[in-house]
């Protein structure tokens, strides 16, 4: 419902009782802003009541503000397209809007921080997770792919599952050799690939050279699982969802610890007997990692 919302606001603008049509004239206004506001911040920048607000979303076809303003959130965001500069504009328009000045500024990044660990803590998430580890342990090799905005996740789960296993590769570096070292590849690796916004072409190329292949793909993102371009590509989706927050990072290294920490859990007896074998070549060769 998202992908025309803007229209059919611009639309209504000129139909709907005076007040309506007023929050509907401030939001095509201020698109960038109206996504991050609340119900209540929504009604006092254009100084009508909350019920007026309401109404209007209900004009628009939504039973909750915040499956409009979740839909307002999506087609802004499609609209700014893939362009840095826009993205940027984007996300620095929100940081004025949501943070305010002085030490309360924490405590609302904190409040929202609770908000998406709320929202995760779900039967659907934690399937999702469930078939991630699956798909990490049972794979020969495991690849991790993550470009521009993507790589920090990337290098970030290749650190963590290094901690318990020796076949995790880092793909995110190898640029100019990507394509020849997927076609290399066996369908009993694993690649698993960060999407997050804004997705670059080579990504999506990877994806669907791995998909012809029969590679098997576990897809780490956000946004809507059923309008993401890689998901019908890709064996297993995990996704934080849709993220109105400042802190967008935070879901996705939420995700890696939790698939860290749980394969390293089911790997403990193997993990143990190499820090064994370890201490014994420390040992034998009179050798120390740790300063007194």
């Amino acid at each position: 419902m998202g992908d025309n919302l803007i229209d059919r606001i611009r639309s209504a603008s000129t139909m709907l009782p005076k007040k309506q049509r007023q929050i509907c004239q401030y939001i095509n206004a201020n698109l960038f802003e109206a996504s991050s506001l609340t119900v209540a911040e929504l009604a006092q920048k254009v100084g009508t009541g909350t019920t007026t607000v309401m109404r209007l979303v209900e004009s628009l076809g939504y039973t909750s503000y915040s499956n409009f303003k979740r839909d307002l959130r999506h087609a802004v965001v499609s609209s700014a397209g893939e362009s840095y500069s826009t993205f940027w504009e984007l996300q620095q328009k929100r940081l004025s809007v949501n943070l305010e000045s002085g030490s309360s500024r924490f405590a609302g990044v904190l409040f929202e921080g609770e908000a998406l660990f709320r929202n995760l803590n779900n039967p659907h998430f934690f399937a999702q997770l469930e078939a991630g580890i699956e798909a990490i342990l049972s794979a020969k090799r495991v690849y991790v792919l993550g470009l521009r905005t993507s790589k920090p996740f990337a290098l970030n789960l290749e650190y963590l599952l290094k901690h318990h296993m020796d076949n995790v590769y880092q793909l995110s570096d190898e640029s100019e050799f990507m394509i020849e070292t997927i076609a290399r590849m066996k369908q009993q690796d694993l690649v698993i690939v960060f999407a997050v916004r804004p997705i670059i072409k080579k990504t999506g190329e990877m994806v669907r050279l791995c998909h012809k292949l029969g590679i098997p793909v576990m897809l780490i993102t956000t946004g809507n699982q059923d309008q993401h371009p890689l998901t019908s590509l890709s064996r297993v989706v995990i996704t934080a969802g849709e993220i109105d927050s400042l802190l967008s990072c935070v879901p996705l290294i939420l995700i890696n610890e939790l698939l860290a920490h749980e394969s390293g859990r089911r790997l403990e007896g193997q993990a143990k007997q190499d820090f064994q074998r370890l201490e014994r070549i420390l040992e034998e060769n009179n050798l120390t990692i740790w300063e007194q």
